[in-house]
């Protein structure tokens, strides 16, 4: 069985420019109604499919969805204020017909939109995380998707790095194996970017991503992460620098040092 966290490698441009052009188009979400079962538990409610692998499953994944909650909830020091819609597909294709959205997980507002499979079983804490998390804010693209990645491996789940070639790596091995052959990308530029699509090396903007927000984490503590989370804002790099600055007691190119060194990496 594949454990898919995103969505093909190949996909990764694709379904980052059909998230931004589908985002405001949530008409599905009435359209479609007639052609999903329903189940609900206590944070969420389920519509699948009344055939196929998610129907059979059902009491499962919402037994596993109510644990990633817990986790992920703990985690944010958040409650989500309304119940989360789970939305399973029984493939890319039929996923795309009715939501306009090509990957196999989509995260947004209070829903997510999966394709669930005997092949395909999309990571239960990545867009979860999305989800969540907006709810304190929008941060920059690094932040958000390193976070997901992050509390993903934090919590047991390794698809990321199935998906993207590296399978039973954690997040620093395979940023290891990744800048064998190449450089990594500048801090300030990792900040920037206002998706991480558009990365020349959008793989590399993932792990690094995760690996940025690991160090932070684990070496200066959560409290502090939650605070930049909370207050950083894209397109805002000066501003975020200052963040640094305040709860890191660095700049930006200081902390890059210091992430850097604890991975034995040269810039």
């Amino acid at each position: 069985m594949i454990r898919i966290c995103l969505f093909p490698l190949v996909s990764l441009l694709a379904a980052a420019n059909a998230l931004h052009a589908q985002e405001n188009d949530k008409s599905w979400l009435v359209e479609s109604h007639a052609l999903f079962a329903t189940k609900q538990s206590m944070h969420f409610e389920a519509h699948y499919f009344p055939t196929g692998s998610a129907a059979a499953a059902i009491d499962d994944i919402l037994k596993s969805r109510e644990a990633g909650y817990v986790a992920v909830s703990n985690f944010l020091n958040i409650d989500f204020p309304t119940k989360i819609k789970l939305y399973f597909f029984p493939d890319q294709e039929t996923k795309r017909k009715v939501t306009g959205h090509g990957g196999y997980g989509w995260g947004f507002d209070n829903v997510i939109a999966e394709v669930y499979n005997d092949s395909i079983q999309v990571d239960p804490f990545h867009e979860l995380t999305h989800v969540l998390a907006y709810q304190i804010a929008h941060p920059p693209a690094a932040l958000d998707e390193g976070l997901a990645v992050y509390l993903s491996e934090k919590f047991g789940n390794s698809a990321f790095f199935e998906l993207v070639g590296y399978p039973g790596s954690t997040i620093n091995e395979t940023l290891h194996i990744l800048l064998k052959d190449k450089k990594p990308i500048a801090l300030r530029a990792l900040l920037a970017y206002e998706d991480i699509s558009a990365a020349s090396e959008v793989v590399l903007a993932y792990v690094q991503s995760a690996s940025l927000v690991k160090f932070l984490i684990e070496t200066h503590g959560r409290e502090k992460f939650l605070k930049l989370f909370a207050a950083a804002k894209p397109n805002g790099i000066a501003a975020t620098g200052e963040l640094f600055v305040r709860l890191y007691q660095g700049d930006l190119s200081k902390v890059e040092q210091q992430w850097l060194v604890s991975l034995r990496i040269s810039k």
